[in-house]
């Protein structure tokens, strides 16, 4: 019996086979040729053009993904030859041709990694089989082809393409061929009999719609039992401003027809622009399980945002900005912030295997326009007509229709455990060298990564893990109408909770029975808010809303204006937020407890989904938010108490359920604490005591657990392990509880252990997937190592002094205090996101303002740094109006990183600069009350969170209205209410 590595030992073997390639590991590349050549012999009926086209193209994919598979490990290689070759270094060209030359070398490095050889070997295998199984169905299917393109049994094939993408099922994927006529088509190894009769039942509606919805390209199918084949249609773009509107109203008519039938992923990568036609080219996820929960409302649990046709931010980093992957989205270049493991080279062309950021390029099919990606959100009225009318025709027909979906009971679908990035990321790192030479050692670490209390599959777990072993994407093969499924290629079972699940045909049944006038309009509104939201998103640097400012304000030639005038301006803006407020949280936000609404990141991205509990823009902030302005104004007290039993009843459930991320004191379950803890004190609701005995206990698996690490998002103040520091340490001081003195301890002691030593200093690291410094260094309160002092040093003062901490404190601060750049007063801005990093960030979250306010709390407590600091750089001459005029003005309101946050920072550090009128302007706070005064906000996105959002501009105003009132901005600064 052949195998791969007989082909560097036995070179008569090696020379029978003839393949010309640069591939390091080439003997899996002989090993499949000449596998293939000796069974694909044996079909007479393919002739030895198709044998050798199909051949050649699972052989040229083959060549790339054998090549990734072994990179980490011949880097590995390559390192340890630098450290003896004559040479200094050896580059990745060079490395390649010795490998190619030398056949001991190589050998000697595939038997010593024994789980790269068989891993190698399994896919030169299964890309056997596949390749094998493609050229009989060809043989079997061809005469059938006609039906589907112009193809008889004389075309010959010209070419054949094998997909890029993920594999399933033993390395299956999608092929494209290509015949000598021109001709396309594309194979699926799968039954597509599912698919094909949804398409149908699209082109029957579309068809009885008629007008702009006729005559709409919707692909057919030829059905196998376990593959089909289906047309090829390429990505157009439209040629006419009608084809455009027409393209637009089709995918509102698509969205509906797939919130209706329960159509989960359809993604970017799911939907063709082919001129006027969304085209949908995988429905295999259609009648998707969804959740089925009496917590949650119904109109959470499925709507239209959920098929991904809408835009949905997702893969967010620790700088809080997700993806758009929706349908109609990936209009541009995107930056995953996720520390993502990867090959990575830098500008001098040195490479490396680490963890960094992932850039994703524009979808392959959105829609153009004589040469420009066109923007979805300017369609918003074809999107809903389209919508509308589909939902129109299904209640017309909605008997007939729930009969002919319901006869699709049992036919094959699919079920996705898991978001597939996780199944991506786990084999990406399980490739690691020092995995390599024991696959036992790889199957334990792909179930560290994969055995968590999140994945809602039940016993899939083992099939999940073999199918990542062989580098495949597990498939979880189903049957409409059924919460069960198998694993076909692993052989594994699993199954959802029937108390929490509902399978996808019941509920699209349940949807076109209860489809009313009020569930279309709140679909509508879904479509409206996450179009503005998606505006937001893709021009945020633009503008955060569709209102045009009209106030003249040349700072050169600033007009007289008195204060009280504009502190008037203010004042008209705080009434009209707390109407704002109190309508969102009365009426808008709670209908039905659902509260959905626009909230904003850290970068002002701003999105339209459910809010969450965070700290940041969540339902814990504005809580919190609430109660505080309630002490100034007229905010309403029973909403608010509402608003209370919501935020504690969403905690409560995450602390009972293991596997949601810690974060830090700004994101995550952490953020969550210390706003809704003072809250339930304020009302004297004894839940108080409830939520930290549950809170303890979660701390404490969280710190227990071997990979603690991944209950946080990196390290810093906002959403890292330094955040949830924080929050132990100021319970601790509020409630002298000891349990929280010992976790704290036992946290810092976890995070020592994360510390890096940096030109003989301890500091943090936050990765390259977020700043551009080659040591994976930042500066700043929110994301950076003046953030890490804080916590670190606010823990050594309130529960833990010793010697070794407060060294660590110093070398941090030492650190932060280095980086003050003297020519701009201000630390230098190193964010990925940034977009200029020289002049830096003028806010509380990064730059000068935010760590001025940490370094006057070290200096209260005689820290001798933080004094020599201050006192060389006195706050009035940072902080005037001419000190002002070279930084970047405010555009948003926001506490964060807007106006009324500076502001009232300026008003604690520098009070004598608010009685100049011209810092008000330098502020643009005219333009920004002009903005909240407004009577209709119909077409903009008012985020209401706590630090970027209403609530939070609520409190700003207050603030410069009112003497005594005086934001939190640090957490020892948070007090019972």
């Amino acid at each position: 019996m052949i195998i791969p590595l007989d082909f560097l030992t036995n070179s008569a073997l090696a020379k029978s086979v003839d393949i010309s390639t640069d591939c390091p590991v080439w003997p899996y590349l002989a090993y499949y040729t000449y596998k293939s050549k000796q069974a694909f012999n044996e079909l007479r009926e393919l002739s030895d053009n198709d044998q050798s086209v199909i051949i050649n193209g699972f052989l040229h994919n083959l060549t790339a993904r054998v090549t990734a598979t072994a990179n980490n490990v011949l880097f590995a290689e390559r390192s340890i030859l630098e450290k003896t070759a004559p040479t200094a270094r050896v580059t990745v060209k060079e490395h390649y041709k010795i490998l190619r030359n030398t056949t001991s070398y190589l050998h000697d490095i595939l038997t010593a990694y024994p789980e790269l050889d068989r891993l190698l070997e399994t896919i030169s295998h299964n890309f056997f089989e596949q390749s094998l199984r493609l050229a009989k169905h060809l043989i079997c299917d061809k005469n059938a082809l006609s039906k589907i393109a112009n193809i008889n049994s004389f075309n010959s094939l010209k070419k054949c393409e094998v997909s890029e993408g993920e594999t399933h099922n033993g390395s299956a994927t999608v092929c494209i061929l290509t015949f000598c006529n021109g001709e396309r088509i594309v194979y699926k190894p799968r039954n597509l009999e599912l698919e094909s009769s949804m398409s149908a039942l699209l082109r029957n509606l579309s068809d009885n719609a008629g007008g702009d919805y006729s005559e709409w390209t919707i692909p057919n199918y030829i059905i196998g039992s376990d593959h089909g084949w289906t047309q090829y249609v390429p990505q157009l773009p439209a040629q006419s401003q009608l084809q455009v509107a027409q393209f637009y109203k089709r995918s509102g008519f698509l969205l509906g027809f797939c919130t209706a039938f329960t159509a989960s992923d359809i993604t970017s990568d799911n939907l063709i622009a082919h001129a006027s036609s969304p085209i949908p080219i995988d429905l295999e996820t259609i009648f998707y399980n969804v959740l089925n929960i009496d917590s949650i409302p119904k109109e959470i649990r499925w709507n239209a945002t959920q098929t991904s046709i809408l835009p949905n931010w997702t893969w967010k980093g620790t700088d809080g900005i997700g993806v758009d992957l929706s349908a109609l989205g990936g209009l541009n270049e995107q930056y995953v912030s996720l520390n993502l493991y990867q090959h990575i080279e830098d500008k001098h062309g040195n490479d490396s295997f680490g963890m960094d950021g992932v850039k994703i390029l524009p979808g392959k099919n959105v829609l153009y326009f004589k040469g420009r990606v066109v923007k979805p959100w300017e369609y918003y009225k074809e999107i809903t007509e389209g919508f509308h009318c589909v939902f129109q025709l299904i209640e017309k027909r909605k008997e007939s229709l729930i009969s002919s979906i319901s006869r699709l009971s049992g036919l094959p679908c699919r079920y996705v455990p898991r978001a597939t990035a996780t199944y991506h990321y786990a084999i990406q790192c399980s490739l690691h060298a020092s995995l390599m030479s024991s696959s036992e050692n790889r199957r334990a670490f792909l179930k560290k990564i994969l055995d968590n209390e999140t994945a809602p599959a039940i016993g899939f777990l083992e099939a999940e893990i073999q199918a990542c072993m062989n580098l495949d994407i597990p498939y979880a093969k189903s049957q409409v109408g059924q919460l069960e499924f198998f694993e076909p290629c692993y052989l594994g079972k699993g199954h959802l909770d029937s108390l929490e699940y509902v399978d996808g045909l019941t509920n699209s049944v349940d949807y076109l029975r209860n489809l009313s006038t009020c569930r279309t309009a709140f679909e509508t509104s879904l479509i409206k808010n996450t179009l503005i939201a998606m505006q937001n998103m893709y021009e945020h640097d633009k503008r955060l809303t569709d209102h045009e400012f009209r106030q003249h304000d040349c700072l050169d030639n600033i007009a007289n204006q008195s204060l009280d005038s504009i502190l008037h301006a203010v004042r008209l803006a705080q009434n009209r937020n707390v109407e704002f407020i109190n309508t969102q949280i009365i009426d808008e936000l709670s209908t039905n407890g659902l509260w959905l609404g626009f909230h904003a990141s850290p970068g002002g991205y701003v999105e339209y989904s459910e809010l969450g509990d965070d700290y940041y823009y969540g339902l814990s902030g504005i809580l919190y938010g609430c109660i505080l302005a309630g002490q100034w104004v007229a905010i309403s007290k029973d909403a608010t108490h509402d608003l209370l039993n919501h935020v504690y009843t969403r905690v409560h459930t995450k602390l009972t359920n293991p596997g949601s991320h810690l974060g830090g004191l700004h994101f995550g379950l952490s953020s969550t604490i210390l706003p809704l803890y003072i809250s339930l004190k304020f009302y004297k609701d004894n839940r108080s005591d409830v939520l930290l005995s549950m809170y303890k206990s979660y701390l404490n698996d969280v710190i227990t657990d071997s990979w603690w690490q991944k209950y946080f998002w990196g390290n810093d103040l906002l959403s890292g392990s330094f955040g949830t520091l924080t929050v132990i340490t100021r319970l601790y001081e509020l409630t002298n509880d000891s349990e929280f003195s010992s976790l704290g301890k036992t946290l810092y002691s976890k995070i020592e252990t994360e510390l890096s030593i940096v030109n003989g200093r301890n500091t943090v690291t936050f990765g390259k997937s977020i700043t551009t410094r080659d040591d994976g260094l930042l500066s700043g309160i929110s994301h950076g190592v003046m953030g890490c002092a804080y916590a670190i040093f606010y823990f050594y003062n309130t529960i833990m002094q010793s010697e070794s901490i407060h060294s660590v404190f110093l070398d941090l601060l030492n650190w932060e205090l280095s980086e003050f750049d003297s020519d701009i007063d201000n630390w230098k801005d190193y964010r990925r996101r940034s977009a200029d990093s020289s002049p830096g960030e003028f806010s509380w979250s990064h730059g000068l303002p935010g760590n001025y306010l940490a370094l006057r709390y070290f200096a209260s407590k005689d820290i001798h740094e933080a004094i020599t600091f201050l006192d060389k750089n006195p706050p009035n001459k940072l902080f005037t109006f001419d000190s002002l005029l070279k930084r970047k003005r405010p555009v948003n309101d926001s506490l964060c990183h807007g106006a009324y946050g500076l502001l009232n920072l300026i008003k604690e550090l520098n009070p004598e600069a608010l009685s100049d009128y011209r810092t008000y302007i330098w502020a643009n706070v005219l333009n920004l009350a002009e903005y909240d005064t407004r009577e209709l906000r119909t077409r903009s996105a008012d985020p209401l969170g706590l630090w970027v959002g209403k609530v939070g501009s609520l409190l700003g105003s207050i603030g410069l209205l009112n003497q005594k009132f005086k934001f939190p901005f640090l957490a020892h600064e948070m007090k019972l209410i």
